[in-house]
């Protein structure tokens, strides 16, 4: 397990959901870890952005819609 700086504990052999708001400038971000909402996020409208985020859960299965 990988503990966030929020305190959350994250099972390496679950998945991890994100859900994304795309708009021009920004994008809304949430992530969901085992049903619990984990982080909410807005980012600049960049992948590059949104690639920094998800690195924090490396070696989680990452479902995106």
């Amino acid at each position: 397990m990988t503990k966030l700086k929020n305190g959350v504990s994250i099972d390496k052999n679950q998945a991890i959901l994100v859900g994304i708001d795309v708009h021009k400038n920004k994008w809304s971000v949430c992530i969901i870890h085992q049903e619990v909402v984990i982080g909410k996020f807005t980012l600049p409208g960049e992948f590059s952005s949104l690639k920094k985020l998800l690195q924090r859960y490396h070696g989680n299965k990452i479902y995106s819609v």
